[in-house]
């Protein structure tokens, strides 16, 4: 008989110790494998046109797991075939831990996690992160959809890498693209002439020729929302549509990119799908209020990372503590001057971007 444990958790080695913890025996008798697994969006065939790498998300990958040369990565264009999303279909992204002796052995000696990590990698053991890579680099879905679904990659994973990865990846190893090409609705290919791989004489952010690895030094520079934009985006959750259209307004004219919901069930839907630099949000609305919303969001995993400005009519100062208590970034009276409120979120934006490069 096959039986089916469900286990939240980012790694299938953090899994099977919760299963253990539990109270399940670990042997490989017991267990076979264990594998996490998640769904991304898949790049459109049709419109599919290969790209370099933004500078950005290059700089947003581990030194260590950044391509090594040419890579298929492309991204779709729009068209009918995808109704204009540039996605169509999913492919999956896994990471599978083969239940051995060893491993058995290891779990129930309580070994270190590096230590497990080292020898499970060694038989082929790869993080959600080292996968999602792998499919984005072979043009099959793209980095903004892995960041959604998983914006790190465990340190035991990342010390693997480092003991094998020459340094400094030279420029055109990072951005070589292998062709450019795109494929008309009808299925017809045409070949375009291939970017010129030294388009740009700075090494990428983030890489600095001749340097060093030094283990104190961050890997990491994805931003909080694992976002690149041109524009921060803000999602304005408020009920009454007259103010949400003073709102959208106010902030476009301040040179955001605004989405906006009725109330915060819209909102945490919404949260499901897209991840905004900023979210502004009423206090009074049904269904889910403002302060539902909040604790919502900062209870979440990856959603507390998302600054949370709170506008309300009330002047109240018990409320006002009970709010920026339960979590909320910032609060502000809707009487507050517009110059006043855009310099608040401002700075909320300027906080938090500071803080996802620490």
């Amino acid at each position: 008989a096959v039986v089916v444990l469900g286990v939240v958790a980012s790694d299938p080695i953090e899994a099977v110790i919760e299963v253990r913890n539990a109270g399940y025996l670990c042997s490989e008798d017991q267990i076979k494998g264990v594998i996490c697994q998640g769904l991304l969006h898949r790049v459109c065939v049709r419109c599919a046109k290969a790209t370099p790498i933004d500078n950005e998300l290059i700089a947003s990958i581990p030194p260590t797991l950044r391509p090594k040369g040419a890579t298929k990565y492309r991204i779709g264009r729009g068209c009918k075939a995808c109704d204009q999303t540039t996605y169509s279909g999913t492919v999956g992204v896994q990471s599978f831990l083969f239940i051995d002796e060893t491993v058995s052995h290891l779990i129930d000696e309580n070994a270190d996690y590096q230590e497990i990590v080292k020898y499970a990698h060694g038989k082929g053991l790869r993080s959600l992160y080292e996968d999602g890579l792998s499919k984005a680099f072979s043009g099959l879905t793209t980095l903004e959809q892995l960041f959604k679904l998983v914006r790190t990659i465990p340190d035991a994973y990342v010390k693997l890498e480092m003991t094998s990865c020459p340094w400094p990846p030279s420029e055109t190893e990072v951005i070589a693209v292998e062709e450019d090409y795109f494929v008309r609705d009808g299925g017809a290919s045409t070949v375009n002439q291939k970017p010129d791989a030294r388009r740009d004489s700075a090494v990428f952010r983030g890489v600095r020729e001749g340097a060093t690895l030094d283990g104190s030094e961050p890997l990491f520079s994805v931003s909080k929302v694992g976002k690149v934009r041109e524009k921060p985006l803000l999602l304005v959750v408020e009920d009454d549509p007259d103010q949400r259209d003073i709102l959208e307004i106010v902030f476009r004219s301040a040179n955001y990119d605004v989405d906006l919901v009725a109330d915060g069930s819209e909102a945490l839907t919404y949260l499901e799908k897209e991840l905004p630099d900023l979210i502004v949000s009423d206090v009074m609305m049904p269904k889910v209020d403002g302060h539902e919303l909040v604790r919502k969001v900062k209870s979440h995993s990856t959603w507390k990372q998302i600054p949370v400005m709170v506008l309300t009519v009330l002047e109240d100062a018990e409320k006002e503590y009970d709010l920026l208590n339960s979590g909320a970034d910032d609060y502000c009276e809707k009487t507050v001057q517009r110059k006043i409120l855009l310099k608040r979120i401002e700075k909320l934006i300027q906080r938090n971007s500071i803080g996802a490069k620490k």
